[in-house]
Formats: structure tokens, sequence, C-alpha cells
């Protein structure tokens, strides 16, 4: 005989003469693109009304790097705009336009027997690939929700060597002494003290720093670049002569090219003269510039570079 633990304050309360009017937040993240997901759901009875959030926005980091913060404060800003409203007492949810771009009202459904609180939550289960049944100890009012979510982005893109540290902890632990002290304590930001030379990774075989460039701030990147390759420049003329030669110094950049591709050609156009701007400096101070995809190939770079040949 099976025995099935069931509880019974698991099941929703179910009242047949209960009305919820409900209808999905939908994102469209890009212009003139058919891609939209759903980032919440909004339902209203007799009783008021309840806005259930998408969970696990953190994967947005994921899917839109650099965009994926301004995709957050739209979120918030439509979220708090709703609790705004409703509370007001507007009366039908498809007269609802937000006044943020990129977020819109679906259709509008009615449901039966449950409250505007369950019936958001289920549908949220079963619509939203940004959701997840929550854990007893996880926030539930949407203001903690979006703020979790955007510190997880937040520190996703700030660090991204810390990223790479934990793809080289999974390949091949002995090489994480070799990480500066920032990276190996996983603080969020690079400190950076005066006069001092701060390189992300310093092996045997393999010196680098680990950035990403960002297309949509390419001028400012350029410049964070190439002062982060005269930090190895100045570290590979420590060196004596003859180790220069068995050692590799390289800039390690995360380079999204999906969201390249995705630019107005004369975005691409500047792009390109930037890059090749970096390569000629690279060149002049003996650094190898890689560009690379995401921490996942950074951190199999410096796996396979350290323990070739041993």
């Amino acid at each position: 005989m099976s025995h099935i633990n069931l509880q019974f304050e698991d099941f929703p309360v179910i009242d047949n003469a209960r009305s919820v009017t409900w209808a999905p937040i939908l994102c469209h993240p890009k212009d003139a693109s058919w891609e939209r997901f759903v980032v919440g759901i909004i339902a209203k009875d007799a009783d008021g009304f309840h806005v259930e959030v998408a969970n696990r926005l953190a994967r947005l980091g994921c899917l839109y790097d650099e965009r994926a913060m301004p995709l957050m404060l739209s979120v918030e800003i439509a979220i708090d705009w709703l609790d705004q409203n409703l509370s007001d007492g507007i009366s039908s949810l498809s007269d609802l336009n937000f006044p943020v771009d990129g977020l819109a009202i679906g259709e509008c459904q009615t449901s039966v027997g449950l409250s505007a609180k369950d019936t958001a939550t289920l549908w949220m289960a079963s619509l939203s690939s940004f959701y997840e049944k929550a854990e007893k100890h996880e926030p539930s009012t949407a203001g903690d929700v979006i703020a979790i979510a955007s510190n997880k982005i937040e520190r996703r893109l700030e660090r991204l060597p810390v990223q790479v540290l934990g793809v080289v902890e999974r390949r091949h632990s002995n090489l994480l002494g070799y990480f500066h002290e920032d990276v190996r304590n996983r603080r969020e930001k690079r400190a950076r003290a005066n006069a001092r030379i701060k390189i992300d990774y310093d092996g045997m075989k393999l010196s680098a720093n680990i950035d990403r460039f960002n297309v949509d701030q390419p001028t400012a990147t350029v410049g964070m670049l190439k002062q982060r390759m005269w930090d190895l420049a100045v570290q590979r003329e420590k060196l004596e002569p003859a180790s220069r030669d068995t050692k590799s110094f390289e800039m390690l950049v995360d380079f999204p090219q999906h969201r390249y591709l995705d630019k107005p050609r004369r975005s691409i156009e500047r792009i390109q003269e930037h890059l090749r701007e970096l390569t000629a400096q690279a060149d002049r101070e003996q650094i190898m510039l890689r560009t690379l995809a995401g921490a996942e190939q950074i951190g199999e770079h410096i796996v396979r570079r350290e323990t070739a040949e041993l």
C-alpha cells in the first residue's frame, strides 16, 4: 500500500459564489519584436485585489545582461503604480495602461471559486518561466521580491571575476589561490588602492584581468579596459625577461555577441572601431585581448591554459 502525504492546508478553499477577474502582466523586452513573457498576475474580486509578481526575475540577468536592470526598474515602477491605482478603485483591469514602455496588461479572464491571491498564484505557476512556488522562508511582498531580484542581477553584472572563480572552482579547485583576494572573498565591488596594481588572476602560466564589454556604453568601456590592460603590462614588466616568454598576459573580455548584433549598423561600426583600438593597444603592450562568451568560457579558458602540458 502506498502512503500519500497530503496536507489539507495545501489545497485552496473553494467558494463557488466567488468570482475573480484576472489578467497577466506582459513584458515586451524588445521593440518591434514578438517576444514577450509574464512577469506578474493581477487578480481582483469583491474583497479587493492581489498582484503576484514573478519571484525568479533574477533570471533576466542571464538573458539580457546589462538590459536586465532597466527591465527590472520598469517592473518595479509598474507594480508600484498598480498598487496605487487599484487601491483607488479602478473598476476594470482592461482600462489599465502602465506609465512605462515595455509592459502591458494581457487579456482579462474570469475564474470562479478561488480567492484573488490563490487565483494569481496558481496562474503564475502555470504561465510564467520566471516563477516558482515560494518557500516558506522567502519574502512574499512584491516590493521585497523585486528588491531581491534586483540585488542578484546587480551582483551578477558587477562581479564577473567572481562568476569565473565559481567556474574554475568546479573544474580545478587547486587554481583558486591564484585569484586576487577580492575575488576569492567574493566582494561585490572591486576595491582599488592608489598606485597599486590589481590582477584578477595571476597563475603559473597565465595572468589575466577579467571584465565585460558594455555594448551600450562602448566609449566608457574602452577607457576601463585600457586601464586594466595597462595594469597587466606593468605586471609583465616586473618579471625577469626569461620568465616573460613562459607566461601569457591576457585581457579576458565577456563580449555579448547577441546584444552586439541587435545594434543599429552605425553602432556596430563604432563598436568595431573600439575593438580595433583595444587590439592595437594590446599589441603595443604585448597583451593578448580575448573576447569570450560569459563566465563559463572564460573559466574554461583559464583552466585549459593553466593545465596544458601538466
